[in-house]
């Protein structure tokens, strides 16, 4: 066969190879924009300097973070905890006398960086207070005084509770996604829902 009939036959081949490797790329990424939607990410850096200042696993504080606030600063609970990590005020101005945060207010739960430094604090807190990550979750939830009940009990925590542990746990992996393929997510929409 001559070479120009070859060439003509695999033109077509080659079409139909591009549009699929495009259409399998498109695809990856609107289900990447869709993870988005369902696991939020922001103010990345904020929490990378205060689970680092803490040692914290970055990926288990952005995992928290959606669980408490879905990334809304502006967040308030109807028992009153406030921002990212919803802190109860009171909760706040107890860390901020450990940490030596001077001239506390219960409004500086509403600036990111202020409630990710505390709430990394008390988390980190927490789980130094539990032997395993699934009862300083509960503490984090719930209120150390009621884990330590729970303990001395043999009870298991509210129903809320466990559920709340199942949400932060089974989101951490898809945390741990972005963090190894942050390109995506600088390219990808976040539209918390």
């Amino acid at each position: 066969m001559p070479y120009h009939t070859l060439m003509a036959c695999a033109r077509p081949i080659q079409w139909r190879l591009l549009l699929g490797a495009v259409a399998t790329l498109a695809v990856l990424y609107l289900g990447f924009a869709g993870l988005r939607i369902l696991y939020p990410i922001g103010y990345l850096d904020l929490i990378r300097a205060s689970a680092d200042e803490y040692g914290l696993d970055l990926a288990l504080v952005g995992s928290l973070v959606r669980a408490e606030s879905r990334f809304r600063a502006d967040a308030v609970s109807p028992r009153g905890a406030v921002g990212l990590m919803q802190i109860m005020p009171d909760t706040g101005a107890w860390i901020a006398a450990r940490i030596g945060l001077a001239a506390y207010t219960p409004e500086q739960l509403f600036d990111p960086a202020t409630n990710l430094r505390l709430g990394c604090w008390y988390l980190r807190h927490m789980l130094d207070r539990f032997p395993n990550l699934e009862q300083a979750l509960w503490a984090y939830n719930a209120g150390a005084t009621r884990v330590d009940e729970w303990l001395a009990a043999g009870q298991s925590p509210f129903p809320e509770t466990s559920a709340y542990v199942r949400r932060v746990l089974r989101a951490v992996s898809i945390y741990r996604l972005y963090l190894r393929w942050s390109f995506l997510v600088r390219v990808t929409p976040s539209s918390p829902l």
